[in-house]
């Protein structure tokens, strides 16, 4: 039998390490894969409630757009009769005016 040298032992240990070494990190991998994998129905969860929450904020929007649209309607029919009401109130007073002419021609007593 040879007897065995410092080298083969150095060489030995190294490998010793290495093993233990890539051991220890397969098994913290495998540990933290553990970990996000009983987190993943959690997560699910959560982007179903992201999901709901989207689109109650759609149709919250679509309503709001709606209502913008009938305030704008109204908006324009309120402008229209402005408008009406600017042009009655000029005849009013060219009306007025009128009257108030003829009452300067006509006696008091």
């Amino acid at each position: 039998m040879r007897p065995v040298t410092t080298a083969i032992w150095v060489g030995l240990g190294i490998f010793c390490i290495a093993v233990a070494a890539g051991t220890a990190w397969v098994g913290y991998q495998l540990v933290r894969s553990w970990r996000q994998l009983r987190e993943l129905p959690r997560l699910v969860d959560e982007l179903g409630r992201l999901n709901r929450n989207v689109s109650d904020v759609e149709r919250r929007v679509a309503s709001v757009q709606l209502q913008i649209s009938d305030l704008q309607r109204q908006a324009d029919s309120l402008s229209v009769t402005l408008a009406r009401a600017r042009v009655l109130m000029g005849a009013v007073n060219e009306v007025r005016s009128a009257v108030d002419s003829v009452r300067t021609f006509l006696p008091t007593k």
